[in-house]
């Protein structure tokens, strides 16, 4: 006995009218004595009112949530809740904008159940399968990719992260790029290509001040608000050299791409069209991936910062951590056992600083954790 089954082919065309949902409307039971145009009636009366009461309530319901956003700034969270999955030499560093409330909370990048980061991993090729957001705590060790964000502090809307906050966070972002030297940065969200593009943007300006064409104006002689800057999706037309290397006595350079949010809120792009997109974009890492790497499909006019000119910030060195454990068994004056064992643990911490010559801060703490022995 075969199973049939039904496909959808639903379409949105803009010229087809668009379905009622009037038309699903379940049916109530009509009464005895009344006809169906008195049940028809009724039965529709009855949903409209159903339906606005569900209306109040999914307003009220936002409104709270609004208020609730208001109070304050989530500081049971932290400032910064998220550690950076990064190391030297990715080949891809995946920057999203912040974190959201799901993932400060578990502290797992792009937790969120609706976020699809994992399946466009997936379809670009970087990933043999969907990884669980736990992956993402080994990720750079292993398949070569790191994450990090723009802004670190977490908030339930992208909106609540002001311009001048994102425009401030560019050059600690920028150097990150400069210590570990990643192929490629992936920012995952226009926003986030627009801040950084907007940076080297600034950077061209007022490097070529002379040159700069004059501001335009309309016919009344006022001056015109420069068009927005915005960012395509692709390889960006700005890349970051860095030094020559010691080791190898090359140079490299890190080159940067605009993928769309990953997030299931932004409906700008369908999610076929994400992942479409994603795996166009695992076609440029394949290239950088292969043996020797191929060139990439970089726009004609690229332009390379060299990082050491660069006014970025010093970021803090990697903390050293050292630990040792001694076992130590509690005895009375008999020398038997007094039935606990306490373990000291001396945990010494190292902090390098990014000054020449300064000395490092070495911080020892001594934890006692008691434990019952067993009968």
């Amino acid at each position: 006995m075969s199973r049939r089954t039904t496909r959808s082919t639903a379409t949105f065309a803009s010229d087809e009218p668009l379905l009622s949902l009037d038309s699903f409307t379940r049916p109530t039971k009509r009464l005895r004595g009344q006809s169906k145009e008195q049940s028809h009636r009724e039965g529709s009366a009855s949903a409209d009112s159903k339906l606005e009461e569900e209306v109040l309530e999914t307003k009220a319901a936002s409104k709270r949530r609004a208020k609730k956003r208001r109070k304050g700034d989530y500081a049971d969270l932290g400032d910064d809740p998220l550690t950076d999955r990064i190391k030297e030499g990715l080949d891809v560093l995946f920057c999203g904008e912040n974190p959201g409330i799901k993932t400060a909370e578990l502290q797992l990048h792009y937790a969120s159940p609706h976020n699809h980061f994992y399946k466009g991993l997936h379809a670009a090729g970087l990933t043999p399968s969907v990884l669980a957001p736990i992956a993402s705590r080994t990720l750079p060790e292993d398949y070569n990719i790191g994450i990090t964000n723009l802004i670190a502090r977490p908030t339930i809307e992208a909106s609540e992260l002001t311009k001048e906050e994102l425009d401030a966070a560019v050059p600690k972002l920028l150097a990150k790029v400069a210590r570990y030297r990643p192929k490629l940065v992936a920012f995952v969200g226009m926003k986030v290509a627009d801040t950084v593009l907007r940076y080297f943007t600034n950077l061209r300006q007022s490097g070529s001040s002379s040159s700069a064409s004059p501001t335009p104006t309309d016919t009344k002689g006022k001056a015109k608000k420069p068009p927005p800057i915005k960012a395509q999706i692709g390889l960006q037309n700005y890349a970051l050299a860095h030094p020559t290397s010691d080791s190898t006595g090359e140079t490299t350079a890190t080159y940067f791409y605009c993928l769309p949010s990953t997030s299931g809120r932004v409906a700008a792009y369908p999610y076929p069209v994400k992942m479409q997109l994603y795996a166009t974009f695992g076609l440029e890492v394949a290239k950088l991936r292969a043996s020797p790497p191929r060139a990439l499909a970089l726009p004609a006019d690229v332009v390379y910062h060299e990082a050491e000119k660069l006014e970025l910030p010093a970021l803090p060195r990697a903390v050293k951590v050292e630990s040792e454990t001694v076992k130590v068994e509690v005895r009375e004056e008999e020398d038997e056992v007094k039935g606990e064992v306490l373990l000291v643990k001396t945990v010494s911490v190292v902090q390098e600083d990014t000054e020449a010559g300064s000395e490092g801060v070495q911080v020892e703490e001594t934890m006692l954790v008691k434990l019952e022995a067993s009968s």
